[in-house]
């Protein structure tokens, strides 16, 4: 297994989260977390900052154990790595994920919007690593 390939993956990935999670539905994000109050000044945003640097490792390091058993199934024969990427995603990202919607106690709206958002980045996020380990 070609772990450049992996890596890249991986670095693509956070910079998916980063785009997904910031200009295209960040505020969406933070309204469902609850985070929708004042703006923190920017010391506080100095310290959480400071405070996220292991939560971002730790998700560089998830999102390569997930790309790697994408590539293990891949390795397996299957040819397209899109229709793999695909069933993974429905098969157990968004049941999981829809599960964790619906349990979080939230209302409706707040469920349904963490729902499509978190699942809508879990689609993207492996079909973008089935594309690098396709083209590799």
């Amino acid at each position: 297994m070609n772990f450049l390939t992996i890596l890249f993956c991986a670095i693509a990935g956070m910079v998916v989260g980063f785009i997904w999670y910031g200009p295209l539905f960040g505020k969406v994000w933070m309204r469902v977390m609850g985070h929708d109050g004042p703006k923190p000044t920017k010391e506080e945003m100095k310290e959480m900052n400071k405070k996220m640097m292991p939560t971002y490792i730790l998700q560089f390091l998830l999102i390569i154990l997930q790309v790697w058993i994408l590539k293990f199934f891949l390795d397996l024969g299957i040819s397209d790595p899109i229709h793999v990427a695909f069933g993974i995603w429905l098969g157990f990202i968004m049941p999981t994920v829809a599960g964790i919607a619906m349990w979080s106690g939230k209302s409706r709206k707040l469920t349904w919007a963490m729902f499509l958002t978190s699942a809508g980045f879990q689609l993207v996020s492996i079909i973008v690593f089935a594309l690098i380990i396709g083209a590799f």
